[in-house]
């Protein structure tokens, strides 16, 4: 006994000084750094159900953290205690924190219940380009061309195509329904585009489509067909420039050679003009506001117009080497600047909207449509499934690989850090700078009674069923199968009656959390 005595304190002495690996349960102490890791983490932290960290989306937040943290008895615990790496913290539950710049953030949370404390790490890597995952394709729900596409926000979005073809999302693309329009479904869709949340247009090959409700009725109707008896054969393009005007162009079938442009004005009001430059039938246009605007098409020209909000609207043109299919204008404090592609790998650049020069794109196949951001940052897309991007105004290209060989028409960007890309066969393309989370888009179940089976759809979930935690509330389902777009699993069985939140995590990553009905 008198020997066992002092082994045992040695021991305790040991493990007060932090002199040796025994196991402490609950216990955690801040060590200093060794091996990259500032801090020790508890993988098995029983206060702690789950934690992640998302970074925003947008242009203007590169920076910025949201740290969620999920307790398993979150009355009981006494204090959260967060070091975020920058020499600050926060002692709220799930905090948001603005990082000071580009930098690898040691950071941690500290959860105490009475004597118990646990302690969960990582590390915020922040860059200012946010590192791409690279183009991934969505599930559209169709085989239709998809000529468009447009998001208003991270998550809702609208692309439209061939065959009357409107999808819309509220879950940044994970999920597409088809919308109704009251035309003939042999329309085809070619343009979409919101000047807000609320109000947006919709160009087909015989009408113009108002919105003022974001989506919910498509009211505001306008047919092709121009009080002076000259029709459209073909409508191409549709350009908004405010909640309730929009221009269109195209090619008049009755005067052969002449290009038309229409001018919407909701409710009910629209102007024509016909024109003679050479075998024109203008395929796209581009308005930086109510006066000035740009259209391309066949017939080598680009044409500018001016005075368009009044009756005396004018147009010059500048003969070009090519067929033009797209264009896209944006001004800044410098003036107007845009680019226009077309046939050939055709790209064409202005740097004041009077003269056009040609850019070298590097690639042969025909080009359909370009979206930019500023005078430096923009992106093409084109037959064969080209992407090209720039960084310095076209001066170079780089060709992005998206994995698809259809032909691809229309492109957008919310920001640098986030676009689409939609084409043939009902191709629907999504990059982003941060690892896509897991969403859920719909939960079906036969009965919807516990211990019965359940599909839960969406996208970003893991592959295996070992990737992947549901969660009913706080009870862990059994997954039965598993895929990256869904999920069959049981209903836990001591699950009471009641709508509960459902919620996937795979690899750190919190889904949305869905409401879901339990029945008896």
């Amino acid at each position: 006994m008198k020997k066992i005595i002092p082994l045992l304190f040695a021991i305790l002495w040991m493990m007060f000084q932090g002199g040796t690996s025994m196991p402490r349960a609950f216990a955690c102490q801040i060590c200093p750094a060794n091996e990259g890791m500032a801090f020790p983490e508890q993988l098995d932290c029983p206060l702690i159900r789950d934690l992640s960290v998302d970074y925003s989306d947008g242009a203007d937040s590169l920076f910025v953290v949201h740290f969620s943290l999920d307790a398993v008895d979150a009355g009981s615990i006494t204090s959260y205690e967060w070091s975020f790496g920058d020499g600050t913290g926060s002692n709220e539950l799930s905090p948001v924190h603005h990082y000071p710049g580009e930098g690898s953030y040691a950071w941690a949370v500290t959860v105490k219940s009475g004597a118990a404390v646990c302690i969960r790490s990582g590390t915020a890597i922040i860059t200012s380009d946010r590192h791409f995952t690279g183009w991934q394709p969505l599930a559209s729900g169709t085989t239709n061309y998809l000529r468009d596409i447009h998001f208003t926000s991270f998550t809702e979005g609208w692309a439209a195509g061939d065959g009357a073809t409107l999808l819309h999302t509220t879950s940044g693309g994970c999920a597409w329904s088809k919308v109704i329009l009251k035309i003939a479904k042999t329309e085809s869709l070619n343009t979409v585009r919101f000047i807000n949340k609320n109000a947006g247009w919709i160009g087909s090959t015989h009408y113009a489509i108002n919105t003022s409700d974001g989506g919910v009725e498509w009211n505001c109707l306008f047919r092709i067909d121009n009080p002076y008896g000259t029709s459209m054969d073909a409508q191409n393009s549709l350009s908004p420039v405010s909640a309730s005007t929009a221009w269109g162009v195209g090619h008049s079938s009755e005067q052969p050679g002449a290009a038309v442009l229409n001018r919407y004005a909701c409710p009910g009001t629209k102007s024509s003009w016909a024109m003679n430059p050479p075998d024109s039938n203008l395929l796209g246009i581009s308005f930086v506001d109510v006066d000035n605007g740009w259209a391309v098409g066949t017939g080598n020209i680009i044409m500018r117009i001016t005075g368009a909000s009044g009756n005396d609207v004018g147009f010059t043109y500048q003969t070009i080497g090519t067929t033009l299919s797209a264009v896209k204008m944006l001004k800044d404090t410098n003036g107007f600047f845009g680019w226009a592609v077309g046939s050939g790998g055709a790209i064409y650049h202005t740097d004041d909207g009077r003269t056009w020069q040609m850019q070298s794109s590097g690639v042969r196949g025909d080009l359909h449509g370009l979206c930019f951001l500023s005078r430096s940052v923009g992106w093409v897309v084109g037959d064969a499934g080209v992407i090209l991007s720039t960084v310095n105004g076209g001066q170079s290209w780089t060709v992005e690989s998206g994995g698809t060989t259809q032909n691809l028409s229309g492109v957008y960007f919310l920001n640098a850090g986030l676009g689409f890309v939609v084409g043939a066969n009902g191709t629907i393309l999504k990059k982003s700078s941060i690892p896509a989370k897991p969403v859920i888009a719909n939960i079906i179940s036969k009965t919807s009674k516990p211990g019965s089976h359940a599909v839960i759809s969406g996208c970003g979930f893991g592959a295996t069923i070992s990737q992947n935690r549901v969660y009913f509330r706080t009870l862990i389902a059994t997954i039965l199968k598993a895929g990256t777009g869904s999920l069959s699993v049981q209903i836990p069985t001591t699950m009471k009656k009641g709508t509960v939140g459902v919620y996937v995590i795979v690899k750190g990553q919190k889904s949305n959390l869905y409401k879901f009905a339990i029945k008896e």
